[in-house]
Protein backbone atom coordinates (compact mmCIF):
# COMPACT_ATOMS: atom_id res chain seq x y z
CA UNK A 1 0.00 0.00 0.00
CA UNK A 2 3.19 2.37 -0.22
CA UNK A 3 2.10 5.21 -1.80
CA UNK A 4 -1.49 5.27 -1.94
CA UNK A 5 -2.96 8.49 -1.67
CA UNK A 6 -6.12 9.26 1.39
CA UNK A 7 -8.53 6.79 1.16
CA UNK A 8 -12.60 6.93 1.52
CA UNK A 9 -14.69 3.98 2.03
CA UNK A 10 -17.98 3.31 1.97
CA UNK A 11 -20.12 -0.04 2.07
CA UNK A 12 -23.04 -0.93 3.85
CA UNK A 13 -23.50 -2.95 6.99
CA UNK A 14 -25.87 -5.94 4.87
CA UNK A 15 -23.69 -6.21 1.47
CA UNK A 16 -21.28 -8.61 0.63
CA UNK A 17 -18.07 -6.77 0.79
CA UNK A 18 -18.09 -5.61 3.87
CA UNK A 19 -15.33 -7.83 5.30
CA UNK A 20 -13.48 -6.78 2.34
CA UNK A 21 -13.75 -3.30 3.23
CA UNK A 22 -13.50 -3.27 6.81
CA UNK A 23 -10.47 -5.89 6.37
CA UNK A 24 -8.96 -2.90 3.85
CA UNK A 25 -9.59 -0.04 5.86
CA UNK A 26 -7.84 -1.50 8.91
CA UNK A 27 -4.87 -2.79 6.60
CA UNK A 28 -4.51 0.84 5.06
CA UNK A 29 -4.97 2.48 8.53
CA UNK A 30 -2.30 0.19 9.65
CA UNK A 31 0.07 1.18 6.68
CA UNK A 32 -0.25 5.07 7.77
CA UNK A 33 -2.06 5.99 5.54
CA UNK A 34 -5.38 8.20 5.83
CA UNK A 35 -8.48 6.22 5.69
CA UNK A 36 -12.11 7.64 6.08
CA UNK A 37 -14.60 4.63 5.87
CA UNK A 38 -18.12 4.99 6.37
CA UNK A 39 -19.89 1.66 7.17
CA UNK A 40 -23.88 1.81 6.98
CA UNK A 41 -25.91 -0.33 8.95
CA UNK A 42 -29.00 -2.30 7.03
CA UNK A 43 -27.44 -1.41 3.71
CA UNK A 44 -26.82 -3.33 0.83
CA UNK A 45 -23.62 -2.95 -2.01
CA UNK A 46 -23.69 0.56 -4.09
CA UNK A 47 -27.38 1.59 -1.90
CA UNK A 48 -25.94 5.24 -2.73
CA UNK A 49 -27.14 4.96 -6.24
CA UNK A 50 -30.07 2.87 -5.62
CA UNK A 51 -31.61 4.47 -2.92
CA UNK A 52 -30.97 8.16 -3.95
CA UNK A 53 -33.64 9.58 -1.45
CA UNK A 54 -32.06 8.39 1.61
CA UNK A 55 -30.64 10.44 4.20
CA UNK A 56 -28.03 8.25 4.81
CA UNK A 57 -27.49 8.82 1.07
CA UNK A 58 -27.24 12.28 1.12
CA UNK A 59 -24.98 12.15 4.13
CA UNK A 60 -22.63 9.61 2.12
CA UNK A 61 -22.62 12.63 -0.98
CA UNK A 62 -21.72 15.29 1.46
CA UNK A 63 -18.98 13.08 3.19
CA UNK A 64 -17.63 12.58 -0.82
CA UNK A 65 -17.74 16.03 -1.84
CA UNK A 66 -15.80 17.25 1.24
CA UNK A 67 -13.17 14.14 0.85
CA UNK A 68 -12.54 15.33 -3.12
CA UNK A 69 -12.53 19.21 -1.80
CA UNK A 70 -9.68 18.53 0.69
CA UNK A 71 -7.55 16.58 -1.27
Amino acid sequence: LTGFPPIQIFAGGAEVLLGDSTAFAKRAGEAGLTVEAHFVANMQHVWPTIFPDLPETERALAAMERFVKQL
